[in-house]
C-alpha cells in the first residue's frame, strides 16, 4: 500500500498539470465538456474542492475558480441543459458548493443557479402530472432527475429549494400511493426500442432507481405531512430483500433469479445505500439495519487471493459509481472498525495497484474521483463532510444535517 507522502505527491503532479487532461477552455466540438462529471469541467472542479478542502493554503482554491469561471461562462452561452445532479444545472451549483468553503463564495451564483432549478423542475412536475404510470427515470432518478434535485438541496440547506423538494416528494409519494412502485420505470424505459415490459419493470437501484427516490422523500420535509408511504416502501423492499439470496436484492422487479443478486455492491445499484436507507427508517430496526450492512460487506470477505476479481460481484473499477471507491467511502466508518480493516487496506491496496496515472479523468466513472478519496482517506476522518462526495454516503454523517 502507497504511504501517505506518495498520495500526496501523485495528487499534486496531477493537479499541477490538471490543465493538460481537463483543458480550462473547450473548442467548439467539446463545449459540452463543460458540463461533463466524468472528464470535463466538474470532475477537475470536484477534484480540486477536495485538495482545497485538506490543503487550503496550497492556491487549489484558485485553480477552482479559473475552471469555475469558465464553467459559468459556457453555461450563459448554453443555458438550456437539463437539471441533473450529475450533469445539468444541480450539477453546476454543486461544484460552485464545494469549492465555496462553508458557503463563504460563490452564493451570487448558486443563488442564480438554484433559481433555473426550481424553474426546470416546475417543469418537470408539471410534466410528471399528466404523464401516466410508469415514469421513465430520467425524470426522477438521482443521477438525472428530480431525486438529486432534492438530494442537494437537502445537502446544502437551501432555502430556495426547500418548497419545490417538499412538492417533489409530495407528487413521489402520491405515486407511491397509487401504483406502488409500478409508477417509476426502469433506464430502460427511456428508449422507444424497449418491450412493454422492460417499460414496467421498476429498478430497484439507487443511481436510477426507486432507492434514489425514496431517500429523497425521506430526507425532505414531507414526512412531517404524515406521508408513510416511503417509509412502508423501504420496508417492503426490505421483505423482498429477505426472499432473495443472501438477502440481496435484485436488479429490478423482474429479476429473482440467483444469477442476478451477485452483482449489487456497487454504489449505483449496490445494497450500500439500501443500507444508507434502513439508517432513515424512525425509529431504526437494529436488526434490519445490521443485515444490510452485513449484506454490503460480506462479499467481501474473501480469501485475498480471489478478491482481485471484484467484477464477479459488481465491483467492476476502481471508481466511485462502479467499484472499490465508492465502497470505501460510502462504508468508510464502518471499514475502520478493527475486524473490517482488513477489508478496507486489501480494497485500498488494488486501488493503489491499478491507479499510477488518471488513464480516465471522470469524477464519478474515472481516476480524479478515485484519488480525490484515496487522498482523502488519508488526511481527514471527516470524508462524509466533503461536499465532493455527499451523494456517495449516507446522509446521517452529512455535516450539519
Amino acid at each position: 500500500m502507497k504511504t501517505r507522502n506518495d498520495i500526496q505527491q501523485e495528487v499534486t503532479l496531477i493537479a499541477s498539470n490538471l490543465e493538460d487532461i481537463i483543458p480550462i477552455r473547450y473548442q467548439e466540438a467539446n463545449r459540452t465538456k463543460s458540463f461533463n462529471i466524468n472528464g470535463g469541467t466538474p470532475a477537475a472542479i470536484l477534484y480540486l474542492s477536495v485538495l482545497d478542502a485538506l490543503f487550503p493554503d496550497a492556491g487549489y482554491d484558485v485553480q477552482a475558480h479559473n475552471y469555475a469561471t469558465s464553467m459559468i461562462l459556457e453555461y450563459k452561452h448554453t443555458p438550456n441543459i437539463g437539471i441533473g445532479l450529475f450533469g445539468g444545472t444541480t450539477l453546476l451549483a454543486w461544484c460552485l458548493q464545494s469549492i465555496s468553503r462553508g458557503g463563504s463564495r460563490y452564493q451570487g451564483a448558486i443563488r442564480e443557479l438554484e433559481s433555473r432549478i426550481v424553474f426546470q423542475a416546475r417543469q418537470q412536475l408539471t410534466f410528471l402530472s399528466n404523464v401516466n404510470a410508469p415514469i421513465s427515470s430520467e425524470y426522477y432518478d438521482v443521477i438525472s432527475g428530480l431525486s438529486g434535485v432534492v438530494l442537494y438541496g437537502m445537502r446544502f440547506r437551501s432555502d430556495g429549494l426547500r418548497l419545490i423538494s417538499r412538492q417533489i416528494c409530495s407528487r413521489f409519494c402520491e405515486l407511491l400511493a397509487t401504483s406502488n412502485f409500478h409508477a417509476f420505470g426502469s433506464l430502460s424505459a427511456t428508449s422507444g426500442q424497449d418491450s412493454v415490459a422492460q417499460k414496467t419493470t421498476t429498478d430497484y437501484g439507487y443511481a436510477h432507481g426507486i432507492l434514489g427516490v425514496l431517500m429523497s422523500c425521506i430526507l425532505s420535509d414531507v414526512n412531517h405531512d404524515n406521508n408513510m408511504e416511503p417509509f412502508a416502501a423501504i420496508r417492503q423492499l426490505v421483505d423482498i430483500s429477505n426472499h432473495s439470496r443472501n438477502y440481496i436484492l435484485p436488479y429490478s422487479s423482474s429479476d429473482y433469479t440467483e444469477t442476478v443478486s451477485n452483482g449489487r455492491y456497487a454504489w449505483c445499484y449496490g445494497n450500500m445505500p439500501f443500507y444508507f436507507l434502513s439508517l432513515m427508517l424512525k425509529p431504526v430496526d437494529p436488526i434490519i439495519a445490521e443485515s444490510l450492512l452485513n449484506a454490503a460487506i460480506a462479499p467481501l470477505k474473501v480469501n485475498t487471493s480471489q478478491v482481485h476479481d471484484l467484477g464477479v460481484i459488481g465491483l467492476v473499477d476502481n471508481s466511485i459509481c462502479h467499484g472499490r471507491a465508492g465502497i470505501v467511502l460510502g462504508l468508510h466508518p464502518y471499514l475502520s472498525h478493527k475486524d473490517s480493516r482488513p477489508i478496507r487496506d486489501q480494497l485500498l491496496e488494488e486501488i493503489d495497484c491499478s491507479v499510477a496515472n488518471p488513464i480516465d479523468s471522470g469524477f464519478l466513472e474515472g481516476d480524479l474521483g478515485t484519488l480525490a478519496v484515496r487522498v482523502a482517506l488519508e488526511y481527514t476522518d471527516s470524508i462524509a463532510h466533503l461536499p465532493a462526495f455527499f451523494p456517495f454516503v449516507s446522509p446521517t454523517l452529512w455535516e450539519g444535517i
